[in-house]
């Protein structure tokens, strides 16, 4: 790979974005597939097209009974996408463009080595894992990898304002900037001294002005969230393990949440993790112990953890396998199908632990490479990423 001219790498790198699009494209175009969260985006999305407050609309039948519990910021995008053409299609397309533009950020923009950079690419264009739980099932995780992954490459570059504005655009999306806004501002700060705050409040107006459509019922979406931290473990959260044992209480959720927030905090400004990471563990540590945690989720926290460690990316392939089996048998057949009983029914430890396997995978390789001091896949330096302008 690094032999390859900086014309030669780009055009791979676009070649392997465009049959990632075309895949999911297929998927999206032939009806391949269906989730009960595209239904959401597309109901509620679809009365914000209209000028409707989508959180004072009937329930979504067909999803549950789901009401409106997504940030406004997400809804009028739909709205937007929508209004183009009202289709649910219209959704999984943007979804499949936005993996294709997360395949050229990690390609041309991501400081890492071209060998970790194409293989990195190759698992998130064509392993079946993402193709199923992102695209065949769709979901809106492919949007929010693609502000993160911008959003790294953006901090480690020290490109602070693009990195504030994915940050306000995370924040708007789905309240993630706020878990990382202080090692940002950190990092900043030792980089730029006072000039980082300019783009600092660059980020915290976008996210302010995100929640003004149908303010103030805008801000009815973080109490109906709040209320699913009550809810029992469900789905494949790892929190169903620890109800299994009797050790879980919806309290736990808030004091990890909190001692979370406050441990990346520290661990980045005594230098014990750099940027990129306290990005990543930031963002994790907001998901991984939701109690509602279904596959497309724990795929985002995998995904996020790739980022910052170091590669074993056939391991990884393998242990995405059974994952992305569960995800397919569980969408394809009866739960009284020989498949399902295969596998354990939903809820139980056999399934969580499977669906979980990925993750668990690559979290014992960041954790074993940080008890013995390996640290995480060094950052490429910015001058070596010159190659990827040259002709």
């Amino acid at each position: 790979m690094q032999t390859l001219d900086g014309r030669r790498w780009r055009t791979l790198v676009f070649g392997l974005a465009l049959a990632a699009l075309a895949s999911r494209c297929v998927l999206a175009l032939g009806h391949f597939g269906d989730s009960a969260d595209l239904s959401i985006y597309t109901y509620f999305g679809g009365f914000v097209a209209r000028g409707i407050n989508p959180y004072h609309v009937p329930p979504l039948p067909s999803a549950g009974g789901a009401v409106a519990d997504e940030p406004i910021f997400e809804f009028v995008l739909y709205a937007g996408l929508l209004r183009i053409w009202d289709s649910p299609t219209t959704l999984r397309l943007f979804f499949a463009a936005c993996d294709a533009a997360t395949i050229i950020v990690i390609g041309l923009f991501l400081p890492r080595t071209r060998r970790w950079r194409l293989a990195a690419i190759a698992f998130l264009g064509f392993s079946p894992l993402p193709l199923l739980a992102w695209s065949y099932i769709p979901e809106d995780k492919s949007l929010i990898l693609l502000l993160l992954v911008i959003t790294i490459a953006a901090a480690e570059r020290a490109c602070d304002g693009v990195a504030w504005i994915t940050t306000g655009l995370l924040a708007a999306v789905k309240w993630m900037g706020p878990f990382f806004a202080v090692p940002l501002l950190v990092e900043g700060l030792r980089r730029t001294g006072k000039k980082v705050l300019a783009p600092m409040l660059l980020g915290g107006t976008i996210a302010a002005l995100s929640t003004l459509p149908f303010f103030p019922d805008s801000l009815l979406t973080l109490a109906r969230r709040s209320t699913r931290f009550n809810s029992p473990p469900m789905f494949d959260s790892l929190t169903i393990l620890l109800a299994d044992l009797h050790l879980y209480q919806p309290l736990l959720l808030r004091l990890w949440l909190t001692g979370a927030f406050i441990a990346v905090a520290v661990l980045h400004a005594r230098r014990i993790i750099d940027i990129g990471e306290a990005i990543v563990l930031g963002s994790v540590s907001m998901f991984v112990f939701l109690p509602d945690e279904p596959a497309d989720r724990i795929l985002l926290v995998s995904m996020m953890l790739m980022l910052v460690t170091r590669p074993r990316w056939f391991t990884w392939w393998i242990a995405s396998l059974l994952p992305a089996t569960i995800v397919f048998v569980d969408y394809t057949f009866s739960l009284d199908h020989v498949l399902r009983r295969l596998i354990g029914r939903p809820e139980s430890w056999q399934h969580v632990i499977g669906a979980n396997l990925l993750l668990l995978t690559i979290a014992a390789s960041y954790l074993i490479d940080r008890a013995y001091a390996r640290g995480r896949l060094p950052i490429v330096s910015r001058s070596s990423l010159q190659q990827n302008r040259r002709d």
